[in-house]
């Protein structure tokens, strides 16, 4: 129990981008803000990226986006639903999710 809410304390920073278009000749860190200056009404402070998945070579990769605050993320995971109301059909594929546990995803 006590290591449950340990990993939930931890990924509550977290977000899950899928739909994302990866670039190799941009970091992944500045792929993230400067979506989300262009389609979204909050640029949050990115303090890491990573991508997670399968295949390495997708050009859709998942990355878990870890921001500088709970509060952060929750405001980035409300945003997100601008996405679904836009005109541009990339931005509409990108989902942000939070980054659940095992056991939150049950």
């Amino acid at each position: 129990m006590e290591r449950e809410k340990e990993a939930k304390k931890l990924k509550a920073r977290n977000v899950i981008i899928s739909g994302l278009q990866v670039r190799n000749d941009v970091c992944d860190t500045e792929l993230v803000e400067s979506f989300c200056e262009q389609y979204l009404t909050v640029k949050p402070p990115v303090v890491r990226t990573r991508r997670v998945g399968n295949n390495p070579n997708s050009s859709t990769m998942r990355l878990c986006v870890t921001l500088n605050s709970e509060e952060t993320a929750h405001d980035l995971l409300e945003s997100a639903t601008i996405l679904r109301r836009s005109t541009d059909i990339t931005a509409r594929q990108v989902y942000i999710n939070p980054d659940l546990t095992k056991a939150q995803a049950k």
